[in-house]
């Protein structure tokens, strides 16, 4: 947008799913993905959005959810520089089963990450 906002809609469908554990943290690290089965539900709805706050601080938001597993995957990131070849940024994983027998169950993850470019 002319405003410098970025914003992104995606159907994601995995027609080669194998049975898996939603839920297992072996899966959401990427232990069991591979080019035929690259994310564990069959069908998802990705969104992503992205702005520069200010010319050194950029956030950024995405999320994935998928109605039939219900599951909600939010990804939350701030970049942040700090000099003209150092960078600081947060980045989260969070992960939400909604489903109707289920009490919320979440995991999540923050990491920080400090990156210096030559």
């Amino acid at each position: 947008f002319e405003n410098s906002l970025f914003a992104q809609v995606e159907v994601l469908y995995n027609g080669s799913r194998e049975t898996v554990n939603l839920l297992s943290l072996g899966q959401l690290s990427g232990g069991g993905l591979r080019a035929k089965n690259i994310f564990v539900p069959s069908f998802s709805v990705f969104g992503s959005a992205s702005y520069p706050v200010t010319p050194l601080v950029s956030c950024s938001l995405s999320g994935i959810i998928n109605p039939k597993e219900e599951l909600l995957f939010v990804i939350p990131s701030v970049s942040i520089s700090l000099m003209e070849n150092l960078e600081l940024s947060f980045n989260g994983q969070l992960l939400w089963s909604y489903g109707a027998g289920d009490s919320y169950q979440n995991l999540g993850v923050v990491f920080g990450r400090l990156k210096w470019s030559i």
